[in-house]
């Protein structure tokens, strides 16, 4: 009976010895997760298959809440690369903040994240925040596309539409978009409307 009632008594204090950890740990914790849901929230792709959480546009209203969310949320440790190509995305389209949006692009890559490929492939295609580079932007959508990230599809046929970084090619380019589309991805409408409009006949 002493023996149960001295096992009992190591169990209390054991745990109340992991009780203060643990909370100081949840307490922690928990505003990271919430940066990480409103960065999601405000910032994840919409062809984003890892997230299925509730979206709301980026917009002047809550670009600053964005910018915050996702930068505690890529300061977090241990370091989740999502969320530099998250930081990097908010950088960029509320921001025009091209340089440091290109840098977080590069730390989500090397961290082996491939969205990061495709936000680094659109700042060398465009030229903003790096040196404008095509062929090395196409490397880079074709490195997203091989690893899954859809969205690149769209940007492959934009570079071979407009002979960016290659020879143009309106063939190519249509098979891209058309395929982007079967996705679900209405961004590339536009795109194909253009290569109607100039193929000869007008389609």
């Amino acid at each position: 009976m002493r023996s149960l009632r001295f096992a009992v008594a190591s169990f209390a204090s054991l745990a109340l010895a992991l009780q203060a950890p643990l909370a100081a740990y949840a307490a922690d914790s928990a505003p990271r997760d919430l940066a990480a849901q409103w960065c999601d929230r405000y910032t994840a792709p919409l062809l984003d298959t890892d997230y299925s959480g509730p979206r709301e546009p980026l917009t002047t209203d809550n670009r600053d809440q964005a910018l915050e969310s996702c930068r505690q949320a890529a300061a977090a440790q241990p370091p989740r690369p999502r969320y530099a190509y998250l930081y990097g995305r908010v950088l960029w389209n509320g921001f025009q903040r091209y340089d440091e949006a290109a840098k977080q692009f590069a730390a989500a890559r090397e961290a082996n994240n491939p969205w990061g490929a495709l936000g680094l492939g659109v700042a060398y295609s465009t030229g903003y925040g790096v040196a404008q580079d095509g062929a090395r932007a196409m490397r880079l959508y074709r490195e997203a596309e091989a690893a899954g990230v859809k969205p690149a599809w769209q940007n492959i046929g934009w570079l071979y539409e407009s002979g960016t970084g290659v020879a143009a090619d309106a063939n190519e380019a249509a098979k891209w978009y058309r395929r982007a589309a079967d996705n679900g991805d209405i961004n590339v409408y536009p795109g194909l409307m253009r290569l109607a409009f100039k193929a000869t006949p007008v389609n």
